[in-house]
């Protein structure tokens, strides 16, 4: 009974300083203390690796411009969480500000099967297809959004863009 008390008192006080230390890395990554919050993201990484964790070492090297970095931190997370959504999107937007389309397309498609209805990240996967030139691709995703939600002026211009483009090379 002893040993079963103080093995509770032990993970409650684990579970505290974790705690502790991921407000700490919060308020760090909320001031902008990206290399304090930084070293302190590696501190806990070293002693307890999370997908929360690498989600926010990879959110400090976005919004430092690393996104090699960031890109490398977001797929050590997706090891921990295949299906987080947030950097399943976080991946692709990296993938795609570096210049990887192709692969930003594997995981907005990834980031589509676990949320489907998400229309953000349709968005998003259509505009990759249009820096890919690939206008009959989005103009399909576009028209999936408009079946979808119709009113969305901005998903509608892109969808006529697309129809536009699409023709054009038909001619």
């Amino acid at each position: 009974m002893r040993l079963n008390l103080l093995t509770l008192l032990i993970i409650m006080l684990c579970a505290v300083g974790t705690t502790m230390a991921q407000r700490k890395i919060d308020l760090l990554i909320i001031e902008k203390s990206y290399d304090k919050a930084l070293q302190e993201i590696e501190k806990e990484l070293a002693a307890n690796p999370s997908a929360e964790l690498f989600y926010k070492k990879g959110l400090v090297y976005k919004n430092l411009q690393d996104y090699q970095q960031a890109l490398e931190a977001f797929l050590n997370g997706l090891q921990h969480d295949a299906n987080n959504i947030t950097m399943l999107e976080e991946t692709a937007e990296c993938f795609s500000i570096l210049g990887n389309n192709r692969d930003a397309v594997a995981f907005y498609e990834k980031a589509l099967q676990v949320e489907p209805n998400n229309l953000a990240l349709a968005g998003k996967l259509g505009r990759v297809h249009i820096n890919m030139d690939d206008y009959k691709t989005a103009f399909n995703v576009f028209s999936g959004i408009y079946e979808k939600d119709s009113s969305n002026v901005y998903w509608n211009r892109q969808l006529a863009y697309c129809s536009y483009r699409f023709m054009m090379r038909e001619q």
